[in-house]
């Protein structure tokens, strides 16, 4: 594993994620025969959005303590081999 790159990778791709989340639940269509769907699915959807934020926020989080213990344990290794 290169450890740098990995750590780029996944950041990178947790701050889209993030970005894309922060944009908000796009308004649906409303009018007389459709406005409850649009009502319920707006509530799901921004239910499943907060939801969503917390797990981006968490992978963000653990990309980084992730990647610094799988390289470090590498080294460990590396230095036990070299032996």
């Amino acid at each position: 594993m290169d450890p740098p790159s990995t750590g780029t990778g996944l950041t990178t791709a947790g701050q889209c994620r993030a970005q894309a989340v922060a944009g908000g639940v796009p308004a649906l269509p409303g009018g007389n025969y459709i406005e409850s769907y649009s009502t319920t699915a707006t509530a799901i959807l921004t239910t499943l959005s907060a939801e969503l934020t917390g797990r981006v926020g968490s992978g963000l989080a653990n990309t980084a303590n992730t990647v610094s213990s799988t390289e470090a344990t590498e080294t460990a290794h590396q230095v036990f081999l070299s032996r």
